[in-house]
């Protein structure tokens, strides 16, 4: 069974500029740009979040915190 891990890509789906990290299909993760050049961002697995100081840092940011879950995850496993 290959267990290649999943690519974390970024859509902007709302006009607002609301962004959502995807695995795959399904959502993990979002950012909301705080209209400064700022944004807020949030792993939806883990309690990971915070605030950077663009969008392109935000989703490095929650990036890390995916890769770091992805990680973690596999320690568990047999």
């Amino acid at each position: 069974m290959d267990r290649s891990p999943c690519i974390l890509s970024f859509q902007e789906p709302h006009e607002l500029g609301r962004v959502i990290a995807f695995c795959g299909n399904a959502p993990v993760g979002r950012i909301y740009p705080l209209g400064d050049g700022r944004a807020t961002w949030a792993l939806d697995l883990t309690d990971d979040r915070g605030t950077a100081r663009s969008v392109q840092a935000a989703q490095d940011a929650l990036s890390e915190a995916f890769g770091r879950w992805l990680s973690t995850a596999r320690l568990g496993q047999t």
